[in-house]
């Protein structure tokens, strides 16, 4: 627990890389499966040993569906550099802990409507093919959407509450951003390079 698993050293290493957008020359050793994730994130003895216990996964092939809505997420836990061949759904998910998707590729839909966060959500660098759906998220410190992030589909955090700062430097969206009546408590940055090839939409929305 807390150490980092590098997928991609598995079983000896192989020459795939850690792109997660060239996933399709990945081998099958780099899978991971919903039911791993569930053992390891909400099931004793592993769930609560060490304390806080961080969760660090790089390189994984996810093809399934993954299922964590309306579950306790007790652990900070980073899937980064990823591939997500289906759909999410985090739905009233309570995470205590920062959850990162950095650098991942989701080819289906991620759907965290509800859902609280306790820390911070990060999406740092990565690619969302499918619709991105956070109506109602609530996030008590900051949400980054940033760093080359591109959302290729509709994003919306509708009625959503995040507690710090909403960054989505230098990223592009190519279908509409929903914002309507979201609250953040700090920053919103959408600027320094970002791109909304069909514009913002956030009336009502107040921002401290």
């Amino acid at each position: 627990m807390g150490e980092t698993a590098n997928m991609s050293e598995y079983g000896g290493g192989d020459e795939g890389g850690c792109d997660a957008k060239e996933a399709d020359a990945w081998p099958q050793t780099r899978r991971l499966s919903q039911k791993f994730l569930r053992t390891i994130l909400f099931h004793e003895p592993f769930k609560s040993a060490p304390p806080q216990p961080r969760f660090r996964i790089l390189c994984a092939l996810f093809d399934e569906e993954i299922d964590f809505s309306y579950l306790d997420l007790a652990n900070e836990v980073w899937l980064n550099k990823s591939r997500f061949k289906e759909s999410i759904d985090l739905s009233s998910l309570k995470a205590r802990f920062v959850v990162s998707l950095e650098g991942s590729v989701f080819e289906n839909q991620i759907t965290i409507q509800d859902a609280r966060f306790g820390d911070e959500l990060s999406a740092r660098g990565s690619t969302f093919e499918g619709p991105f759906e956070a109506d109602r998220l609530e996030v008590a410190k900051d949400v980054f959407l940033d760093q080359d992030a591109t959302f290729k589909n509709s994003v919306r955090l509708v009625n959503a509450r995040i507690g710090g700062s909403l960054t989505a430097r230098r990223s592009t969206f190519e279908a509409p951003f929903s914002a309507e009546n979201l609250v953040v408590d700090g920053h919103l940055f959408l600027g320094q390079g970002a791109t909304f090839r069909e514009g913002i939409l956030l009336p009502g929305a107040k921002i401290s």
